[in-house]
């Protein structure tokens, strides 16, 4: 368990020694949305979307943006956003799932399975995700406290944080936001932003839960969106504006 400053993560080797496979969950706020990492040099890599899955409950995940990567002392790699409990689809969005029914499936979930991206498919056998998933709660509730959420109080929310004219400000940010260092190169990035969103909609402060990229494509997407960005505040039970917080990614891309 790695409880980091903006994220928490779950991380496990896989194989002999000398030929070991890491997997990371990792999450950057609470809910069923994370970052899936392996990497090793066992791992055979090609640039094809990945198709992710627990077993052997969960539903297939096709990620059509998943990266390849190369770690230091470890060799090549993958990552990509996954789910939980995803929606299969074209299936409308289900009422919440109770926590027994939740920890019930999360409990039946004992292994990860991950091709189209790897030349084989590879599935690591992780055993019930129960108590590692109840692991990466309680992290992420320690971590809402760091940040300076009221963590009960989001537990009961009449309305998340919600960007308003989120297209007009994306199309800023893509048209004003590219480093023209960046341009230069013609480098490519994805850049993940946490923001929290004070009782007035505006944004009071912006982080990057993880550095992956170059440093000017940080700068930028943080300072864009300190600029740009509006939303609508979280409201508590009662309906007040509370501050929170809100999680996206930034896609640079010269083509």
């Amino acid at each position: 368990m790695d409880y980091a400053e903006d994220s928490c993560a779950l991380r496990r080797a896989f194989g002999a020694e000398g030929q070991e496979v890491v997997i990371e969950l990792r999450q950057f706020q609470p809910g069923d949305g994370m970052m899936f990492t392996a990497y090793g040099e066992p791992l055979r890599t090609r640039m094809r979307p990945a198709l992710f899955r627990f077993e052997p409950v969960g539903e297939e995940q096709s990620r059509e943006n998943a990266q390849l990567l190369e770690v230091e002392g470890f060799g090549r790699g993958i990552t990509l956003d996954i789910s939980l409990h995803p929606v299969a689809d074209g299936e409308a969005e289900a009422e919440p799932e109770t926590v027994a029914v939740r920890e019930t499936r999360e409990a039946a979930m004992t292994g990860i399975s991950i091709s189209g991206i790897l030349r084989e498919e590879t599935v690591f056998q992780t055993g019930s995700m129960a108590a590692p998933v109840g692991a990466l709660r309680n992290c992420m509730d320690e971590l809402l406290t760091h940040w300076g959420i009221d963590v009960e109080a989001h537990r009961s929310l009449q309305r998340q944080v919600e960007p308003k004219d989120y297209d007009g400000w994306v199309h800023t940010i893509v048209n004003t936001g590219f480093p023209r260092s960046m341009i230069r190169r013609g480098e490519n990035a994805i850049v993940r932003v946490r923001l929290i969103v004070g009782t007035d909609g505006r944004a009071v402060s912006c982080h990057i839960p993880i550095a992956i990229g170059h440093p000017d494509f940080e700068e930028a997407a943080c300072r864009t969106l300190m600029d740009h960005a509006k939303f609508d505040p979280a409201l508590d039970a009662n309906g007040d504006p509370i501050e929170s917080y809100w999680v996206t990614s930034i896609a640079y891309r010269t083509s």
